[in-house]
């Protein structure tokens, strides 16, 4: 099967890798690179990937093949190993296979006939796993959707909060781990998946923050934590962000930054998250921004003083700011970004700050529209792509 992403050769002897670019060259469908010794391999894996397929020797200088593997599993896990070599004992081939996680174990001297056969099954494993992938996150974002847009119906201020607590996420995230970026922004996403339960009302009293809730309420809305929780925790591959968002009121002192903390996703994610709860409530009672920052750092113990660090108000490296236009409700677009919170005339709350208009959000605005139980303008930010036809008003 061929497939756009080519085959890597690495082994310590360049005559080698000249004679497998040669005994292969009739194939075609193939594309093989090589890399002369396991360090260069490594530096290839880096930097000129993806490869569908890593063939490696055993006996290298610096790593042997089973090292060498190893490290290529951590570099390019959907990368599929293959293992050549002329040391063919029983024990290199159980260390391959266990430690080197690899697809086949070849012997040298190998008829380029049977080497072809076994690089097109590799190919043909890599392309699996990719598929198996895409459908897998075609699943998750389908899922995480609906979910998203369930919340922006049903509880709106809460949808706007999560929009806003993702955005700060997103920074720090950027700035700490930006290859698990997506599930600590996904964890922002649905961190008050669990407001469906609350009256608007609780919520709007929580988030305001300007009196204490009495025990019973408080009970409710500290529970919504774990509702989210369980809500998502049996959709594949968000168990880690089930439980980032069970976690995001555990305060920085109960787990002190270790070495084994800042690798532990679930910690991390759970520490964003408290952090961007605690700002984005600061804010909306009134607090400057910089000021928020500035009494969070003054709080020992509460959050992570390595992620404040990296939180700021502004991103003086990010593009032209996007514009702000005072728009009629029935000119309110998808991608739009709700500045002002919009209610019905019997008081219902529609839209909230810092919500991201979805294609279910204007089609309910849309209905009360034709209602006539909802008039008037909004200001939004129009999309960052923005040429948009919005119909400003005065």
């Amino acid at each position: 099967m061929a497939t756009s992403k080519p085959i890597l050769f690495v082994d310590d002897d360049a005559n080698a890798l000249a004679g497998f670019q040669r005994a292969l060259r009739t194939y075609t469908q193939l594309t093989i690179e090589i890399a002369q010794g396991p360090q260069r391999g490594l530096q290839a894996l880096t930097t000129r990937g993806p490869f569908a397929v890593v063939v490696s020797d055993m006996r290298m200088p610096v790593m042997n093949g089973v090292q060498f593997l190893q490290r290529a599993h951590e570099i390019a896990p959907d990368t599929v190993r293959v293992m050549l070599t002329g040391n063919a004992d029983l024990q290199t081939a159980i260390d391959a296979v266990n430690e080197g996680c690899i697809f086949q174990f070849l012997c040298k001297p190998c008829p380029p006939a049977q080497l072809a056969k076994a690089l097109g099954a590799a190919v043909s494993h890599y392309e699996l796993i990719c598929a198996e992938r895409e459908l897998l996150e075609k699943t998750l974002r389908g899922s995480v959707k609906v979910l998203t847009d369930v919340l922006s119906l049903v509880n709106p201020a809460a949808f706007g909060r999560a929009m806003r607590m993702a955005d700060t996420v997103r920074h720090l995230a950027s700035a700490i781990a930006p290859r698990d970026a997506w599930q600590f922004e996904l964890a922002a996403l649905l961190s008050h998946l669990g407001c469906v339960t609350l009256s608007p009302a609780l919520l709007e009293a929580a988030s305001a923050g300007t009196a204490p809730l009495d025990a019973a309420d408080r009970q409710r809305f500290d529970a919504h934590p774990q509702v989210a929780h369980d809500l998502i925790a049996h959709i594949p591959r968000l168990g880690d962000v089930a439980e980032m968002i069970a976690r995001q009121d555990e305060p920085h002192a109960e787990r002190p930054t270790t070495e084994t903390s800042i690798a532990d996703p679930i910690t991390l994610g759970a520490r964003m998250l408290h952090i961007a709860r605690d700002l984005d409530t600061l804010i909306a009672t009134g607090v400057p921004a910089d000021e928020a920052v500035g009494r969070m750092r003054n709080t020992t113990g509460k959050y992570d003083p390595r992620l404040l660090d990296k939180l700021t108000t502004s991103d003086e490296s990010s593009a032209s700011p996007r514009k702000s236009a005072r728009v009629s409700l029935s000119a309110v677009e998808v991608g739009m970004e709700v500045q002002e919170e919009v209610r019905t005339a019997s008081g219902l709350l529609l839209l909230a700050p810092g919500q991201t208009v979805t294609p279910a959000l204007q089609q309910r605005l849309g209905n009360f529209l034709r209602m006539s139980a909802v008039f008037g303008t909004v200001r939004v930010l129009l999309p960052a792509r923005d040429t948009l036809t919005a119909r400003p008003t005065s």
